[in-house]
């Protein structure tokens, strides 16, 4: 049975709208789980995104528990950005979210049994998955630019007002 998720989310025109003023990240990745077709599947995943500069997970993401900040992780699972290939538990998986060497987080599936029975689609979402957080990142870090150039921009006419 194929993973039936809709890939539309990955659009950021769509994205861009679950932001919000803020460019939450976390509320852009929580909706791109809740509009999975596969909802039963779906609430088996959670997202844990990571902070680069903190070197660590920040934020938890997934439809029973929406956003909430990441607890500090047992010690064996602190090395998980370092990850290749998926951790198998036993009673979850952790896929890494990475491209290339960027790591964006970590796909936790809650469920060895799912995973073991749909890894190959799992996989797939979860590249996908990377490839939206990456974009959304790159979109974002445009956006605050774009911000800090509109607010200097204004500071500078108000400033000198003669020369504009």
């Amino acid at each position: 049975m194929a993973l039936c998720f809709d890939y539309s989310w990955m659009s950021l025109n769509k994205a861009s709208k679950f932001l919000g003023a803020q460019l939450d990240i976390a509320n852009a990745v929580y909706n791109m789980l809740k509009d999975a077709k596969d909802v039963k599947l779906a609430k088996k995943f959670t997202v844990l995104l990571w902070d680069t500069a903190k070197k660590q997970f920040v934020v938890e993401v997934s439809l029973d528990r929406k956003v909430k900040v990441v607890p500090p992780l047992k010690k064996s699972l602190r090395k998980i950005w370092q990850l290749n290939k998926p951790l198998i538990l036993k009673d979850k998986v952790i896929l890494p979210l990475k491209e290339t060497a960027t790591t964006f987080g970590a796909l936790v599936i809650r469920s060895k049994t799912v995973y073991t029975r749909r890894s190959e689609e799992i996989i797939t979402f979860a590249q996908a998955l990377t490839t939206a957080i990456a974009n959304l990142k790159v979109f974002i870090d445009s956006e605050r630019r774009s911000q800090d150039m509109f607010r200097f921009n204004v500071l500078s006419r108000a400033l000198n007002p003669t020369v504009h």
